[in-house]
């Protein structure tokens, strides 16, 4: 085995090890979640609007929080909403609606 081959897998052992040394821990993030069943289950917590708002309201408010010019969605409260879409609840929308809307229109579209 040459040197420069040497190094190489030790380069490659040293980001493998690494990469795995930074998934160890907590997440970034605190997660609200509550048990059920005697703590064996954990479900998580889904949000109401308005305190998805007023999250919102206090991160604008608090001068050390950087804001971009045009804000991202939250992914934690659009994957709730996202979930409502599909399963037909709430104001997003339904999808499944929408795919028929769509199918009927693409047949209209064909026979035409």
């Amino acid at each position: 085995m040459k040197m420069r081959d040497f190094f190489r897998l030790l380069g490659v052992l040293v980001l493998v090890g690494g990469m795995c040394g930074a998934q160890v821990g907590p997440p970034v993030c605190a997660v609200p979640v509550a048990k059920l069943g005697g703590g064996a289950q954990v479900q998580m917590v889904r949000p109401t609007a308005a305190a998805i708002r007023a999250t919102a309201e206090e991160e604008a408010a608090d001068p050390t929080v950087m804001l971009a010019a045009e804000p991202l969605p939250n992914f934690g409260a659009e994957r709730f909403r996202i979930e409502d879409y599909a399963e037909c609840v709430g104001e997003s929308g339904c999808y499944w609606g929408d795919l028929d809307a769509q199918w009927v229109r693409a047949e209209a579209a064909l026979d035409r």
